[in-house]
């Protein structure tokens, strides 16, 4: 062998066998047989021979064996000595027999498929196989790459199978023995492609797929003996390549509606979402009609779910955008049918861009509080949501999922935000008024907001108010000593404590006071006798709340009497005395400082 000479190596190998046997038997009839029953040659190879030249010799012995197409029970007998002799196992040596048989068996075949599949045909095959004595697993092997070989015959270059040919390979699967389901891995290597574009010419470029032409796929289908789950995953490849066309055109739309917008030419109604919307409602429309989504049902439940989708087809960024944008324009479009239509497709467009529920939702939530704030904060403007308002936003959230929860926090941040914007307007003005804090007040409450505890307005703010709208109800008889009512309603309103309000109230009825009698006592001095009971009169409403003198440094006891006497002299000249005017007179003196009138 090492030099070889192979012709020799069997010769040698013989002999070998032949005195092994010899031996043995001596040995048996002696009576000195091994207790294990070992052969009495049994591995000396080990150790003497590579592993290499071990295959080799017992290759040699065998294809001698071969040369008559049929290993005779003497040769069985004398291989398996020589592979306890040379140490082979018997997987080795049963590779070896089987790479060495099988082309012998293949050829049989080979010869046997050539011509008439007949019974004598079907029969000198297993005879073949029969005299070889090969596994059934290889038989099956070589009948798979015979039948595989002829079928890449009928199909070189892309040949679709006709009716006839399909008929033949079912005849040769019978003939061999083979089930559909063996050849389904040779059908997809060979008539894929074929396939393809059967799928190609029948989804044109709409993709809308007549019934008669899935009857026609389903039937290509079984002649080029697809799997069923083979034929879908084709069809989703061409679906999805198609659908990446659609993808592309409206990704394009999108940055070109996006320059335009940057440079401030939109384009009418249409703005930045109507040509975009349009190429995505191509997208739906095409995996609808070829059948991308359909129906499911799960738990009773039925939901659409898409074969295949854009997901890692572009960018998550640009397909996220894509959704985005064509949600705008749902909500934002002129035409009324149109944004519905828009709209029934939302679900279906997550599903075809393949979004997760995660990044739907972030999408919907923001846009979902845009809008809802947007509309709250106009519509709240004319007061408290209605019906009418609330169906708008609850029809928001059902189409876009939102909860509950965050519908009215929204809510109530726009109930916040607009009573917070009249309290800055307010403010923002030089003098604050009686009327624009009585609105804001009223707001608040047909809102349900609390100025201090919901907007945290700055306490100095809250008096402020307070105190101006306290003068206001003090001048217009709505606050008396008599009936505080209204003081009390307002220091709930402005979380003023009793105790702080009482000393703003004094604040207010000192400061008046002394303004009004300061102001009598200017008008004095000029003759306006009218306007000095007027002065005098206001200043009194704010007296009776807390009688008290008032420091006048600058008015003279003479003056303090004088106003007196002239306040007196219009009361007596209006009318008989009643209570309140005697009370009043007894109140000015009070407030002015005086017992008894002293007129120079």
């Amino acid at each position: 062998l090492r030099v070889q000479d192979s012709a020799g190596a069997v010769s040698s190998l013989r002999s070998l066998l032949d005195y092994a046997d010899r031996t043995t038997a001596l040995v048996e009839a002696a009576g000195a047989a091994s207790e294990s029953g070992a052969p009495l040659y049994a591995g000396i190879g080990d150790g003497v021979l590579r592993d290499a030249e071990v295959l080799a010799l017992y290759r040699l012995v065998l294809l001698q064996a071969l040369q008559s197409k049929a290993v005779s029970a003497a040769d069985a007998a004398a291989l398996e000595s020589l592979r306890l002799i040379l140490g082979m196992s018997e997987v080795a040596a049963a590779r070896v027999y089987e790479a060495a048989a099988g082309p012998i068996y293949r050829s049989a075949v080979e010869e046997a498929v050539a011509g008439e599949l007949s019974a004598a045909a079907k029969q000198a095959v297993a005879a073949a196989l029969a005299d070889l004595a090969l596994p059934a697993s290889s038989a099956a092997s070589i009948g798979l790459e015979v039948y595989s070989a002829r079928l890449s015959g009928m199909v070189e270059n892309g040949a679709i199978l006709s009716e006839e040919q399909s008929e033949q390979l079912k005849g040769l699967r019978a003939f061999l023995g083979i089930e559909d389901e063996a050849v389904y891995a040779v059908h997809e290597q060979a008539c894929a492609k074929a396939y393809r574009t059967s799928v190609k010419q029948v989804m044109g470029n709409a993709g809308a797929i007549p019934d008669e032409y899935w009857s026609g796929l389903d039937t290509l289908r079984e002649r080029m003996v697809l799997s069923p789950d083979t034929a879908q995953a084709l069809f989703v490849e061409e679906a999805q390549a198609k659908m990446c066309e659609f993808g592309t055109r409206a990704l394009e739309a999108l940055q070109e509606a996006q320059k335009e917008a940057q440079k401030g030419d939109s384009k009418g109604d249409k703005g930045i979402g109507g040509a975009v919307s349009s190429e995505v409602l191509n997208l739906v429309d095409f995996a609808l009609a070829a059948r991308v989504l359909t129906p499911q049902s799960a738990d009773g439940v039925e939901a659409e779910v898409a074969a295949t989708s854009l997901k890692g087809k572009f960018e998550q960024r640009a397909l996220n955008e894509l959704y985005r944008q064509y949600l705008i324009e749902a909500f934002g479009g002129s035409d009324e049918a149109q944004n519905q239509r828009l709209l029934t497709s939302l679900g279906r467009l997550a599903l075809v861009l393949g979004l997760e529920s995660h990044e739907v939702n972030k999408v919907h939530n923001e846009l979902g509080s845009i809008i809802i704030r947007r509309y709250a904060g106009n519509a709240i403007k004319a007061g408290p949501l209605g019906a009418k308002e609330m169906q708008f936003v609850d029809s928001i959230r059902a189409t876009l999922e939102l909860p509950q929860d965050r519908i009215d926090a929204l809510l109530r941040d726009v109930r916040l935000n607009r009573v917070a914007a009249l309290i800055e307007a307010m403010f923002e003005k030089s003098n604050l008024n009686s009327d624009e804090i009585r609105k804001v007040l009223s707001e608040a409450d047909l809102l349900e907001v609390n100025l201090r505890d919901d907007l945290d307005v700055p306490k100095a703010r809250l008096e402020k108010m307070f105190s101006i709208e306290m003068e206001a109800l003090i001048e217009g008889d709505e606050l008396t000593a008599d009936d505080s009512s209204a003081l009390l309603e307002l220091c709930e309103s402005l979380q003023i404590e009793e105790e702080r309000a009482a000393a703003l109230v004094d604040e207010a009825v000192s400061k008046r006071c002394t303004g009004g009698v300061l102001q009598a006592t200017a008008c004095m001095r000029r003759g306006a006798s009218t306007e000095v009971v007027k002065e005098l009169d206001r200043a009194l409403k704010f007296a009776r709340l807390s009688p008290s003198s008032v420091a006048l440094p600058s008015v003279g006891e003479n003056e303090k009497g004088e106003l007196y006497l002239m306040y007196q002299a219009n009361s007596a000249a209006a009318s008989s005395p009643t209570a309140q005017s005697v009370a009043d007179l007894e109140l000015l003196k009070t407030v002015i400082g005086i017992s008894q009138p002293q007129v120079a």
